[in-house]
């Protein structure tokens, strides 16, 4: 985890502006089809927010259900991918914080959950279709970047460790392996 830090440091730096955001979505790369952002098992979803409901220290939490539409950024300034050994690699971007609804006519609604804590905000968002299986998706957001952006990448990978530690196999210790896979 420590040899990604100077570059997550960078990229936090270099994109730290009035009316950007930097999010670490979860999901997986592969070589043949990108990146992929989402869970794909229910049961890591649901060990996720169980976990983030089970905790009583969160600034505020909310639930809103988003029927038809989703939002996604005017624009994605930078992004790279997180390679990881274990169950998720992770998608940062750099994006606008104004956002455009997207349509989708197969998407009965999202139910989203967000948890807000210090400088970061968890947001894991259950997609249902009218046709299909449903997606479950989950995003860390920076919401305070005032503070040293050493400080906030080690703070966001610990954040991220600890999702990761929540769907870890008991039986396995394997400790995160992160490399930097690829840099827009």
């Amino acid at each position: 985890m420590i040899n990604i830090l100077p570059d997550l440091s960078k990229f936090i730096r270099d994109n730290n502006g009035i009316g950007v955001c930097i999010k670490f979505t979860f999901g997986k790369y592969t070589d043949e089809f990108g990146f992929d952002a989402k869970l794909f098992n229910e049961c890591n979803y649901k060990k996720i927010k169980h976990s983030l409901d089970s905790y009583v220290g969160w600034k505020e939490s909310y639930e809103e259900i988003i029927v038809g539409a989703d939002e996604e950024p005017r624009k994605i300034i930078d992004s790279m991918i997180i390679k990881n050994k274990g169950a998720y690699d992770i998608f940062v971007t750099a994006e606008t914080k104004d956002k455009v609804d997207v349509n989708d006519l197969n998407n009965n609604e999202i139910n989203l959950y967000t948890y807000v804590w210090k400088r970061h905000n968890f947001v894991l968002k259950n997609y249902t279709y009218n046709i299909g299986d449903s997606i479950q998706k989950l995003e860390i957001y920076i919401t305070d970047t005032i503070v040293n952006e050493n400080y906030l990448a080690h703070s966001s990978l610990l954040k991220i460790k600890d999702i990761m530690n929540v769907i870890r196999p008991e039986d396995r210790e394997e400790d995160l392996v992160m490399e930097i896979l690829q840099k827009k």
